[in-house]
């Protein structure tokens, strides 16, 4: 399956899936339910710690897995707000809240479709060149970046004892015309690493 296509399916379907879970949560006891909303909480902030920090798996589809499935985590949460001890009009005004990036996805799922192809493109896209560097540093050069620029440089830093994770700890622009010099440049944004 072509990767946008992908993204574009679990963008509309996660909150669905969130949705039809968080039915099938609210049939258990509620011990069982809040340990069920803790362990989601969890897995979503882990999810969101790790792409703070750079943190992603080596194959792009497992990315889109990971996002998706956090995305229908995040719904879940969201519908679970109707089940908190709050006054209704506190609950009904969170709920509000916290429902506007699942209005936003399917914004960028219908209206916005176009910019959702252009992001999800420039993401899922293979890497016009990859340098290794050393034995745990790659310098990947990617389409897009900007307005200004025709490349971005990314680099990744490969753990041998995970070799399906990588961290990407620096990126650089790059003008159109200096893909000869991409060793050198890979080099150097390596070298202003800490």
């Amino acid at each position: 399956m072509n990767p946008v296509i992908l993204v574009w399916t679990l963008l509309l379907g996660a909150p669905i899936a969130g949705l039809l879970l968080q039915a099938l949560a609210r049939r258990l006891p509620l011990r069982a339910y809040l340990a069920t909303v803790a362990a989601t909480a969890v897995f979503l902030g882990v999810v969101t710690a790790a792409g703070m920090i750079g943190i992603r798996f080596v194959p792009v589809l497992a990315n889109i897995w990971i996002l998706a499935t956090a995305y229908a985590a995040y719904a879940f949460l969201v519908f679970s707000i109707g089940r908190l001890p709050w006054p209704a009009m506190a609950r009904y005004g969170a709920l509000i809240v916290a429902a506007l990036p699942i209005a936003h996805g399917y914004f960028m799922g219908s209206v916005g479709l176009l910019a959702l192809m252009f992001v999800a493109s420039e993401y899922v896209d293979p890497p016009r060149q990859t340098l290794r560097l050393n034995q745990n540093i790659t310098c990947l050069l990617t389409e897009g970046g900007g307005l200004d620029t025709a490349y971005t440089l990314r680099l990744h830093h490969e753990w041998p004892l995970a070799p399906w994770l990588h961290r990407q700890t620096d990126t650089a622009l790059v003008e159109e015309g200096r893909e000869s010099q991409i060793a050198a440049d890979c080099a150097e944004l390596r070298d202003r690493q800490p």
